[in-house]
């Protein structure tokens, strides 16, 4: 190879002069970062766990326990605009009764569950899509496996029945 074949210039071969020297960067101030929305910044702010003290003894909480505590503490204290906040939270939310499950709620979803032992073992079960519409719900787990004790065939029945995942 001789030196003018060094000197050429096309394709793959640029110019001497604007071609990188060693040890530059091609991309100096690297990939700009993505920008996060607001509602993404608070619901990562509000999942940071914090420090408190209370009753003279150090507590860990969620930001947003934390927020919640605050808020319900100045209602009970008596600032107009918590106790607003929370009366219309609880307003809005009265209807809603927890969930306690019976033993013929239990026997219920055993029965769903081995009637769809066939799907299951096809891989073919539906899922179940779980949404949570108020931001203060946020459940403290990532993934729940609800395991159960099948009597028929005497053993607990794991991960192919439900399994719940929440995004954080």
């Amino acid at each position: 190879m001789s030196a003018e074949d060094d000197d050429k210039v096309g394709y793959c071969k640029p110019p001497k002069h604007s071609r990188f020297k060693p040890g530059q960067s091609g991309n100096p101030r690297g990939r700009p970062r993505k920008n996060r929305s607001i509602e993404a910044m608070i619901k990562h702010e509000l999942d940071q766990t914090v420090a408190l003290k209370e009753g003279g003894r150090e507590i860990r909480l969620t930001k947003r326990e934390a927020l919640i505590k605050q808020l319900v503490n100045r209602a009970i204290s008596g600032d107009l605009k918590p106790m607003q906040l929370v009366l219309a939270h609880l307003e809005k939310h009265k209807d809603i009764e927890p969930f306690t499950a019976t033993e013929a709620d239990d026997a219920e979803l055993l029965r769903a569950m081995c009637s769809s032992q066939e799907s299951l073992d096809q891989g073919t079960a539906p899922s179940i899509d779980i949404f949570f519409s108020d931001l203060f719900e946020r459940p403290p787990i990532s993934r729940l496996v609800l395991a159960l004790f099948v009597p028929e065939q005497g053993r607990v029945a794991t991960a192919p029945f439900i399994v719940f995942q929440f995004e954080s």
